[in-house]
Formats: structure tokens, sequence, C-alpha cells
């Protein structure tokens, strides 16, 4: 079963039902996520340490994990950049390396990071991606007459970084059965926790929003 790795949205809903004192076990089901990874993270809660203390850590552990990125010598990717004059494919080298078993060789997944590294030559690759026609504009996705996040942080150029006190997160926690909703809204430089009950909803969401920004 692939690994998959926590993110800060996920700490603050496993820290928002172990306040509401919903056990690890039902954490778990519900989120979807490991009952180990669950207790584990409820048992870091209970000593004190907040969702951000908590990711900041899991960061700097995940950084030392994992595998080292392959380094080629000077002469293979001379190689490499030679066969690619000779209109080779990144796919055919890679092939070829490891038909002849050849000491330096490594897959074309690599390679194409290479390219992304810009350690291989991008314009030497024989197929360069789809070419989308002049003035086009992408239409999937989108919706219409929305403000966008981006109108925030030319307002407020320190939000981002979470450098300036008073800008809010929010998401939603879908209750059991998927009748109910806790509205969560998280301030981005104290990742201070604010907890609204409302039903699925939009409007309800809306109000109960309304309502407690109002309040303050």
């Amino acid at each position: 079963m692939l690994q998959q790795h926590i993110t800060i949205e996920q700490l603050i809903s496993i820290q928002i039902y172990q306040k509401f004192e919903i056990n690890a076990f039902q954490c778990s089901n519900m989120m979807g996520i490991g009952k180990d990874k669950a207790y584990r993270y409820y048992k870091l809660f209970k000593e004190g340490l907040s969702a951000l203390e908590i990711y900041q850590q899991y960061k700097k552990n995940k950084s030392k994990c994992g595998r080292k990125k392959i380094l080629l010598s000077e002469e293979k990717l001379e190689n490499i950049d030679k066969l690619l004059d000779n209109d080779w494919s990144l796919d055919s080298i890679s092939g070829r390396d490891q038909l002849l078993k050849a000491v330096e060789r490594c897959s074309t997944k690599t390679l194409y990071r290479m390219v992304k590294d810009k350690v291989i030559d991008a314009s030497k690759l024989r197929r360069k991606g789809k070419k989308k026609p002049n003035n086009h504009q992408e239409t999937r996705g989108k919706i219409n007459n929305c403000k966008t996040i981006h109108e925030r942080n030319k307002k407020f150029p320190d939000a981002p970084k979470s450098k300036e006190y008073g800008h809010f997160e929010g998401d939603t926690i879908i209750g059991e059965k998927r009748r109910t909703a806790i509205v969560t809204l998280v301030e981005k430089t104290s990742k201070y926790i604010v907890l609204l009950k409302a039903s699925r909803k939009s409007q309800e969401v809306l109000e109960a929003m309304n309502k407690w920004f109002t309040s303050i």
C-alpha cells in the first residue's frame, strides 16, 4: 500500500476530532488514515504540541528520507548530448543502456527529471509537447464571477507569507452520514482555530461564518 504524506490540513482536522473527544479509531475511519497514525498524533496533541509544530517536525524528518538523486558523470552527459543530436529519444538512450548493462545507467523517468532540472538540454528532445493555438484560453475547471485568492494577495502582500494577523482560511469537516458539517477557520499567522456548527448547505455555512465575523 502506498504511504500518503500527512498535510497541515489533515493535522488540524485530527486536532479538532481530538478536542471534540472523538476517539482515535473513529478519527482514522472518518479521515481514511491508518489507526496507528491517528493514535500517534493524538498522543502528540495530548503532550501539548500544536498542529504546526508537529507538521514542521514532520517536514524536517521527511527531508532526511527518500532516495538521493542520481548524478551522472560529465562524460556520460556529453554522450547523452551527442545521442540527442543524432535524433535519439531519452527512452531509446535508457533502453540501450539497460540492454548493454552500462556502468552508468538510469531510467527514462530519471532522464526526464534531469531535463526538468536543466541538466539535459530540453531543446534537443524530439517531442516538445502539444502546442496550443495562438490566443488559446483554458476554460476547463473555472468558476465564473468569483473572487480569487490572488486579489487578496495583491491587496495584502504579507498574507501569503503568514506575516500579518487577521487572514483566515476555511474548510469543512463532514459529519456522520454526511448530514452535518463543522466549519473550520484557521488564522494563518497564529494557527488559531475557530469551529462553527452548520449543515452541508452552502447558505448555512455562509451564514455561520458571517455571524461569527460580525460578532468580532
